[in-house]
């Protein structure tokens, strides 16, 4: 049996978790508000993207994500973690930041991983918009891997290569 004082303690705990549960939501909501008026679109339309999208904060922290991100990228409704590494191939904030897009991989799909920012209460938010291009990237590399080299070879003097033969 509980006393008296541990059932309060845990109520205030359940109360101060619901709540900060509730701030955190509003915050977000907010973000999702203000990167949707950056890049000029509804409030209903991030979430209906054609491409998966991916929110993030500085901490490189996953704060949100579409139901098209969801259906690609998670298993079992489930995130390993809240880091945005296991869906960049490894690759953080800093590398996001100093690149226009970057190549990355997911299972046995590859993506081009474009990003972007937005400010939302002093606070700096990213999103990474994923395009699947495993075929066309199979293709590049089939291509590189089977078209024909041609070398040319420019001799002076036949002799001068085949002095050591001999």
């Amino acid at each position: 049996k509980l006393s008296i004082a541990e059932m309060l303690l845990i109520a205030i705990f359940l109360i101060v978790a619901f709540w900060m549960k509730g701030v955190e939501f509003r915050k977000l909501r907010g973000v999702v508000n203000a990167l949707e008026r950056e890049i000029s679109v509804n409030d209903s339309e991030l979430r209906s993207f054609p491409l998966p999208v991916l929110l993030f904060d500085s901490t490189e922290k996953i704060l949100w994500y579409n139901p098209l991100f969801q259906n690609q990228f998670i298993i079992n409704n489930k995130i390993q973690n809240a880091d945005i590494r296991q869906f960049t191939s490894g690759q953080g904030l800093d590398t996001i930041r100093n690149n226009v897009f970057i190549e990355c991989e997911y299972g046995d799909k590859k993506y081009t991983v474009f990003s972007g920012n937005t400010e939302y209460r002093n606070e700096v938010v990213y999103a990474l918009y994923f395009v699947e291009n495993t075929e066309l990237k199979k293709f590049k590399e089939s291509y590189i891997a089977t078209r024909p080299v041609l070398m040319f070879i420019n001799l002076d003097s036949a002799e001068d290569v085949f002095v050591d033969l001999r």
